[in-house]
């Protein structure tokens, strides 16, 4: 049976309009036909490792979608199926490219800093675990198609068509999203989950901005401290009113470890490519690091659930849990950002008593290394622990003693000694200078600051007295927004 005969199975039942259109004929397993005379213009040989993209319009309404369908053997022709337009009656198809399965896959190289080709970070197959990808397993295909400014997506075995932009801009947005995906993205399902309706919408934000998904479509499910059982309503109203998700679970999921006054939101994104896309940010970032601008990446990161704040006498450290499978991994990648900045992590066991149960990764600042962390901001999306941090470092003995001083003023020897040791420490990050003024017995030493000190005296004082009082205003307006949903309770640890 020769090719033509082979592809004209149904020829009187649908209709060629153009050389790349056609109204199909619908078996009753909701599969067409492509007819032979338009088929021929896109491929000369019968395959079986075709895919097809295809604009399919409703006659009736005009409205028009774009899909990639896989095109497969049917008896001695090839099909595709319309079953996910089952609901439409009238309908017209164009042809708009066919490739073979590995064209499909095939990915191109850039080494692009501005605009980031999609298809270049785009991984050619989903895999059963995200980034990192070490003794990760390929599970599927992803077919993908360029066209114009889009890039149209489906997986071997996936229903849901998902378009992305042609380009990425390696922007603050796509640097955050980035840095919150690292940190709080499913390393095997497709989701994300925060605590913070910030956080949340700007995770939505890139979404929408680079693919077809919208928030609306979007499924969640709330978990919260079991105080919050009886409060369902309230969560949902409080979520759709800050991110505008109305689809969630049947039921809240409980915990008694949950410290969120309003739960914790998990998007469910129902797609393993766009799960896949954001790892293959992650790698891009990884692997070209100035591409992006580390801060914002950093800010994704310290945004999420698990990155405590802990406080000693002299200074505070900051902790970003590690899956303890690849925290080797995830430890350089974190490295890689902040040390760009001139700050040292390591890492420490949660437990030290259960060393293999979990891995922190640690900045061990000293008080400088603190202070140029506070004016990175690094928690600026995470209002609780932005406020935090800021208050903790300004309560510091140094932070208050170098607040304090006077250009000029007269400092006893002895207190050098006792309670003002920390201005030695000064003095030898070259903030001040010490000069003797009298001698022994009673000597006093005059304060000079240098030229650097002045000005980081400057910021930091106009931290203290601009920026941390919009930190608190903030922080309040979350609380009395919580507080119209009933959410607000007293003694509430979340806040």
């Amino acid at each position: 049976m020769n090719w033509r005969n082979g592809l004209n199975f149904g020829q009187a039942k649908y209709e060629v309009i153009d050389r790349d259109t056609f109204i199909p004929y619908i078996r009753s397993d909701f599969r067409a036909v492509i007819p032979f005379e338009i088929l021929i213009d896109f491929t000369e040989q019968r395959r079986n490792d075709l895919v097809a993209l295809l604009k399919i319009t409703d006659r009736v309404s005009k409205k028009s979608n774009i899909r990639v369908k896989k095109l497969c053997r049917s008896g001695e022709s090839l099909s595709f199926s319309l079953e996910k337009e089952r609901n439409l009656k009238d309908i017209i198809v164009k042809v708009l490219s066919i490739k073979t399965v590995q064209d499909c896959v095939n990915r191109m190289s850039s080494n692009s800093r501005e605009n980031i080709p999609t298809l270049s970070i785009l991984p050619s197959h989903t895999s059963n675990y995200s980034f990192p990808y070490q003794n990760s397993k390929r599970v599927t295909p992803i077919f993908a198609f360029e066209l114009e400014d889009a890039v149209y997506c489906i997986s071997h075995f996936g229903w849901k068509n998902i378009i992305f932009k042609k380009e990425i801009m390696p922007d603050e947005l796509t640097a955050l999203a980035i840095g919150l995906y690292f940190a709080e993205g499913g390393k095997v399902t497709a989701s994300f989950t925060n605590s913070s309706p910030k956080i949340i919408n700007v995770m939505l934000d890139f979404i929408e901005q680079y693919s077809n998904i919208e928030r609306d479509k979007i499924n969640a499910r709330i978990y919260c401290h079991t105080r919050l059982q009886n409060k369902k309503k309230n969560l949902e109203e409080f979520w759709y009113s800050q991110v505008g998700i109305s689809n969630y679970g049947s039921k809240l999921h409980l915990s008694e470890n949950s410290r969120s006054p309003c739960g914790t939101l998990e998007l469910n994104f129902c797609s393993q490519i766009l799960k896949n896309l954001l790892c293959g940010l992650i790698k891009k970032a990884f692997d070209d690091p100035l591409t992006f601008d580390p801060k914002n990446i950093i800010r994704g990161i310290f945004s999420g659930d698990g990155c405590p704040i802990q406080q000693t006498k002299y200074f505070i450290c900051h902790h970003i849990t590690l899956d303890k499978n690849y925290w080797k991994s995830q430890f350089d990648f974190i490295d890689k950002l902040i040390s760009r900045h001139g700050i040292q992590l390591k890492t420490v066991p949660s437990n030290p008593n259960k060393i293999k149960d979990q891995i922190r990764a640690v900045i061990y600042s000293n008080w400088y290394t603190n202070m140029y962390f506070m004016f990175l901001d690094p928690y600026r999306f995470e209002l609780i622990n932005r406020e935090k941090f800021a208050r903790r470092f300004l309560s510091l003995e140094k932070t208050r003693l170098f607040l304090s001083l006077e250009d000029g003023c007269l400092i006893k020897g002895i207190d050098l000694v006792n309670g003002l040791r920390p201005l030695i420490s000064l003095r030898n990050h070259d903030f001040i200078n010490l000069v003797q003024k009298s001698p022994k017995p009673n000597r006093k030493y005059e304060v000079q600051f240098s030229e650097n000190g002045l000005q980081v005296r400057k910021i930091l004082q106009d931290f203290l007295n601009n920026v941390y009082p919009k930190y608190r205003k903030e922080l309040e307006n979350f609380k009395v927004l919580l507080g119209k949903f009933d959410l607000l309770e007293k003694n509430n640890r979340g806040c």
